[in-house]
């Protein structure tokens, strides 16, 4: 039986013999507590998820300070959890908790791995998994479009039906956008659009391809696709993919192949 989550207050997490610091973004940490780059409300929603889901393999892409892996371990306890990281130097902390929990064989980090390389992506799966469906696989690694796209095509196939994939800080650049448009007009600001303008149009730069435009595909996939993409929930920290019962190859797996948009209503990739 998984151990009942508590907060103490506005940030701190209670749950098991563990305190949890959960804030976005994190200001002061006292000693001995794990630090989660989570705000409340979104650590709530995993606490849910982990009770309803009882989750007994995860898959997390991007490890950052560790906090986030540990908090998945406590509120689930899987058979399994294994974790994808693109720098390639261990986090202490989470070491430091795999080793006093005995956890070895449990918490599987992988370190240096690029969530964009489908070929070592697959070969930890298939290390790890075996071929054994995973129930929920959780993305907070790039937030970039093709890298994304890469892992959730390599990954998605291997959710068994009803599991979810969990796509965190879908609207980041939107709403990062909006911040800086919303800001008073300077002249460096100014200076900088006119030069990302003259950029774009010499060539010498491209519009980048948000996120939130894989979410908006596997939208119209639910339309088209139902047994692929059985359900998609969307909320201001992220959106849940739920898996059809359809069988995919995660070889031959594309977005692009469940989504019907044959006169490119969806604007086109710049």
């Amino acid at each position: 039986m998984p151990n009942t989550a508590q907060f103490v207050d506005n940030h701190v997490l209670h749950i098991g013999n563990y305190r949890f610091h959960c804030e976005h973004p994190v200001r002061a940490v006292r000693p001995g507590v794990l630090q989660v780059e989570k705000p409340r409300g979104l650590v709530e929603d995993y606490i849910r998820v982990c009770r309803e889901l009882r989750p007994r393999r995860i898959v997390e892409l991007g490890v950052y300070k560790g906090g986030s892996t540990a908090l998945l371990n406590e509120l689930a306890e899987p058979e399994k959890l294994v974790a994808l990281e693109l720098s390639k130097d261990p986090v202490p902390i989470l070491s430091q908790y795999i080793e006093e929990r005995g956890l070895t064989d449990v918490i599987r980090p992988h370190y240096g791995v690029d969530q964009g390389d489908r070929a070592r992506v697959a070969e930890i799966m298939r290390a790890e998994f075996g071929g054994e469906p995973v129930d929920l696989i959780i993305d907070d690694a790039s937030h970039l479009y093709e890298e994304t796209k890469s892992s959730f095509e390599t990954l998605f196939p291997a959710v068994r039906s009803g599991g979810l994939f969990i796509l965190e800080d879908w609207p980041w650049q939107h709403l990062r956008a909006y911040a800086f448009a919303s800001a008073p007009m300077t002249e460096s600001k100014r200076a900088a659009i006119a030069q990302r303008l003259v950029e774009v149009a010499e060539g010498r730069a491209s519009p980048v391809t948000p996120m939130s435009r894989l979410v908006l595909e596997l939208v119209l996939a639910r339309a088209s696709a139902g047994g692929v993409v059985a359900e998609i929930a969307i909320g201001p920290y992220w959106a849940v993919v739920r898996r059809g019962p359809e069988a995919l190859d995660s070889v031959t797996f594309r977005v692009a192949d469940i989504v019907h948009d044959s006169f490119e209503q969806l604007s086109p990739i710049p």
